[in-house]
């Protein structure tokens, strides 16, 4: 199904090569993932935890798959980061983003639910009981100080103040529907380690979830229940899609594939998804990452229930915002696209300006997948 190794190669080796994981001699910064890299000030943005830990469970996956040893050590310099500079004591997780001089002091839950699972892959192939341990201890802050009774969670915490809050405004403020990929770690944690508690809370954490998706498939994923952003809806599938693999429940299949359904109406021409759905409609702007997690999560249905999509005109809707510029910054990157510079920020000259490190993930996964469906739904990036 995929055409495009040179393509999904250049993606790895900006992945490996480029920078976007800092190999400097900076101890507060070495071993970090950054969000990106910005071409209109030609340097990186902040540090991120949330994409080190997806770096995490990429280069575990990719070391598992083709047994190289370079996989392995940039995993190891990934953990160590975010086990001796991300990891707040105090509180048992870790902290969000550092800006190349200092953290801000805030500790997000969908954050912390990427690192674990990236903690609990990187613990299968190290074997390190460091690993395991720090995984325990995001686990246990987890569902400590961030879950609710009714299994959700607040979406940030602030370690001064020791209060866990929903500030609102955008999705990622919100105790909304993409917690739901929280999980995946919270399972993988629970198989690892042998405690229940983890798979319970992941199991409470799905059937709240659940409550967000309109009959249709559509997760809600603002305050406003009309309007839904691709990026969390994928994430709430993803985690009801992996749970439902991982425990058998058939609810959970059922609404990640409905929600699956749902978007593939809405293909556009050019293969990609649109991002933005509003007042009975999308918007025309579009993200290759999310493009890339609509593909994964098709893939990772059964055949029987894939939806009726073109598939090779996604793939090359996101490659068309592949970076060929002559410098090893930027050189086989994935773009972001302007579904990221229309609500957030508002700033149309970033669009073809920020070579990012989640968006070439999932691309190059999505990439890999269609030449491998038989991925362990663990390593989901």
């Amino acid at each position: 199904m995929n055409d495009h190794k040179n393509e999904l190669e250049l993606i790895e080796k900006w992945l490996l090569f480029s920078g976007i994981q800092d190999q400097s001699n900076e101890e507060i910064k070495h071993g970090g993932v950054y969000s990106w890299f910005d071409k209109t000030v030609n340097s990186y943005a902040f540090l991120y935890s949330e994409i080190t830990g997806y770096a995490l469970t990429w280069f575990t996956y990719l070391y598992i798959s083709t047994k190289k040893d370079i996989f392995r050590l940039k995993a190891e310099d990934a953990f160590k980061w975010l086990n001796e500079r991300a990891f707040h004591k105090e509180s048992g997780g870790v902290l969000c983003r550092h800006d190349g001089n200092s953290w801000r002091y805030q500790i997000c839950a969908f954050c912390n639910g990427m690192v674990l699972n990236g903690l609990c892959n990187f613990y299968k192939i190290s074997k390190d009981r460091r690993v395991l341990e720090t995984a325990i201890s995001i686990g246990d802050y987890l569902l400590q100080d961030m879950q609710k009774n009714n299994g959700s969670f607040y979406s940030k915490y602030d370690p001064i103040s020791k209060e866990a809050s929903n500030p609102g405004g955008k999705w990622s403020l919100i105790s909304g529907a993409f917690l739901v990929k929280l999980a995946i770690g919270l399972l993988h944690l629970s198989e690892l380690s042998n405690i229940a508690k983890y798979k319970l809370a992941a199991k409470k954490l799905c059937n709240w979830g659940m409550e967000f998706q309109n009959e249709n498939g559509r997760f809600s994923t603002s305050c406003d229940p009309l309007e839904t952003f691709l990026h969390p809806h994928c994430y709430a599938a993803e985690g009801l899609l992996v749970a439902g693999q991982i425990l058998n429940e058939k609810s959970f299949l059922e609404s990640a594939r409905k929600a699956v359904i749902w978007i593939s109406e809405y293909q556009l021409d050019n293969g990609a998804f649109p991002s933005y759905f509003a007042d009975g409609k999308f918007r025309k702007e579009t993200s290759p990452d999310m493009t890339a997690q609509v593909l994964r999560l098709w893939l990772m249905l059964d055949e029987h229930d894939r939806p009726k999509i073109n598939f090779h005109r996604a793939v090359e809707s996101i490659l068309s915002l592949q970076s060929f510029d002559e410098q090893t910054h930027t050189y086989g990157g994935i773009m972001a696209g302007n579904a990221w510079f229309k609500e957030t920020n508002k700033n149309k000259n970033f669009v073809g300006k920020h070579i990012n490190s989640w968006v070439s993930m999932f691309s190059a996964q999505a990439l890999r997948m269609s030449e491998d469906e038989d991925i362990n739904p663990y390593h989901l990036v």
